[in-house]
């Protein structure tokens, strides 16, 4: 039934039966889930938390008959007051409790045990009562009514609820017991059912997948044949889905392809054959292959005019080649006169091009001999400035000297007026004055000659002083003149310099023109020799032209 069907149907059909079984899987799963949650949840109600409430329960007993004994012995009026408090808020929590665990009590078992646990706690409240009355006024007492009636009581309601807290455990293991069979065959169903799903669909898939990609292999294989050149191979595939369409037009098309095949395979052999009078198909080609068909008609026009126009450009193609050999031979004979002159001249320019190269050596000689002199005079320059610095400082010196003599003439000039007024005192004085007035005479005398000596050394002085003025102005007119020197023998180096560089560029130039000689006398040569090729080429030439119109006369070609 499927096989009927077009490919994109199969593939639906498969999908929504893939989609039916996960669903129908998905939605029993779900239930089966749901059933087993409420089954748990009621279970945990009425046994998990039942046994916890069964069992605070029994501990909010045991605590309030703690209390009460702490009661019974207290003797603070204060803490007895607020024992109580704390019994009344037991006693509510017990009752809290009872209410509970009656709300989990299920079974008629259940319901038993929890009526006879009331009645005892019935009657164990109006003991209890009693005790906490007797308290306040004969604690002995109270202590008696305890053991003998509470005491017994309450053993008696802790054992009931032990017993309920002893079958609610029971019975939770058996229900949990039967929880974990009932999920056990729940897991077992859905294993079942997605087993169930999953082969089916894969038995699903498989036969979609035959019935799609067998013929698909046809295909394949059929369009690998045609890859390699097989036009004429069989395509068996039959069918009324989008598989079958695809192979009736790979027959169309391998008809088609064979056949134009044929007509172009045809028509080259012939035209390979030389026949080029090839007539028209009458059958027009399809789609795209129009063009081919239309090129190989057009083929075969240009080649028709082609071959006709290389028939008739060969005879003057013959005649030309003969003209060409004829005018190349000429060409040579005037090209070698010329590559003659051309080595005459570039000897000529080759002795300028030595002449100046050897001018530009000079000239660089000269200018290093010039920069050297300028150099040296720049020294002498330099220490002539320091020799007239030198005479300026002992012109300067000289004049320090001068304050110094002038000093010196002062102090001999008070040192003899200070002996006369020494000889005056001593001759005032008597005989007990020689001596003194023999010193201060001899002090006179000593004045007298430094005096005398320091006016000879102020004469030498100054008459050096004069001399030093004028050998510093002779040195500051040397310096001149040496600065002038050195202007001009750094002017004299700056032309030489310039000379060289000119004479440099000169050289550099004339090298070109012999560079740019030597590549015309080498571009004569080679058209001296291309124009004996040219008029070899072109007698050869109109050989081949001769031999193109005999190959081509072997043509049929339209008239």
């Amino acid at each position: 039934m499927l096989k009927k069907r077009k490919v994109g149907n199969r593939l639906l059909t498969a999908f929504l039966i893939v989609v039916l079984f996960s669903g129908l899987a998905g939605t029993i799963g779900i239930l089966l889930i749901r059933t087993v949650n409420e089954k748990y949840h009621a279970e945990l109600q009425d046994y998990g938390f039942a046994q916890g409430d069964i069992g605070s329960l029994g501990q909010a007993f045991q605590a309030h008959r703690a209390t009460i004994l702490y009661i019974i012995f207290s003797e603070d009026p204060a803490e007895t007051a607020h024992q109580k408090e704390i019994l009344n808020k037991q006693i509510e929590v017990i009752n809290e409790k009872m209410q509970l665990v009656q709300g989990k009590m299920k079974t008629d078992p259940e319901k038993k045990l929890y009526s006879e646990l009331t009645e005892k706690m019935k009657s164990y409240e109006a003991i209890r009562s009693h005790t906490i009355e007797l308290a306040s006024t004969s604690p002995r007492e109270a202590m008696t009514m305890f053991r003998s009636q509470a005491a017994p009581l309450a053993s008696e309601i802790a054992d009931t609820i032990n017993t309920m807290l002893s079958d609610k455990s029971s019975t939770g293991d058996l229900k949990s017991a039967e929880l974990s069979r009932q999920t056990s065959i729940f897991i077992a169903i859905m294993g079942t059912i997605i087993l169930i799903s999953i082969v089916t669909s894969i038995i699903i898939a498989i036969a979609i997948t035959k019935g799609i990609t067998h013929p698909i292999d046809e295909l394949k294989m059929v369009a690998d044949r045609m890859a390699q050149g097989d036009l004429k191979c069989l395509l068996n595939y039959r069918s009324e889905d989008e598989l079958g369409h695809l192979a009736d037009s790979m027959r169309t098309m391998m008809g088609r392809l064979s056949y134009y095949m044929d007509y172009i395979s045809t028509t080259t052999g012939q035209m390979a054959q030389g026949n080029f009078d090839i007539p028209y198909d009458p059958e027009e080609f399809k789609g795209e292959f129009r063009s081919v068909q239309l090129s190989i008609q057009n083929l075969t026009d240009s080649l028709n005019d082609v071959m006709a126009k290389i028939t008739q450009s060969s005879d003057q193609v013959a005649s030309g080649a003969e003209q060409v050999a004829s005018s190349a031979q000429a060409l040579s004979q005037g090209a070698t006169e010329q590559a003659s002159s051309i080595e005459e001249l570039a000897a000529t320019i080759n002795d300028i091009s030595n002449n100046i190269n050897h001018n530009a050596e000079n000239a660089k000689e000269t200018n290093q001999q010039v920069s050297n002199t300028a150099s040296e005079m720049e020294f002498g320059r330099t220490q002539m400035q320091d020799l007239t610095n030198a005479m300026e400082d002992i012109s300067n010196a000289s004049s320090e000297i001068g304050k110094v003599i002038k000093t010196i003439e002062d102090i001999a000039f008070q040192t003899n007026i200070l002996a006369l007024n020494a000889a005056v005192e001593a001759a005032r004085a008597g005989e007990a004055g020689k001596g003194f007035a023999v010193v201060a005479d001899e002090v006179r005398n000593l004045a007298n000659k430094s005096q005398e000596a320091s006016k000879n050394t102020t004469a030498l002085i100054e008459h050096t002083l004069a001399s030093i003025e004028t050998g510093n102005h002779i040195a500051k007119e040397t310096a001149k003149s040496m600065d002038r020197i050195v202007q001009s023998s750094k002017t004299a180096a700056d032309l030489a310099y310039q000379i060289s560089s000119a004479s440099k560029d000169q050289a550099y130039a004339v090298a070109q023109v012999t560079q740019g000689i030597d590549q015309i006398s080498s571009v004569i040569q080679t058209n001296s020799a291309t124009s004996e090729e040219s008029a070899a080429a072109s007698q050869e030439m109109a050989g081949q032209a001769q031999m193109l119109k005999l190959l081509i006369g072997k043509f049929q070609l339209k008239i």
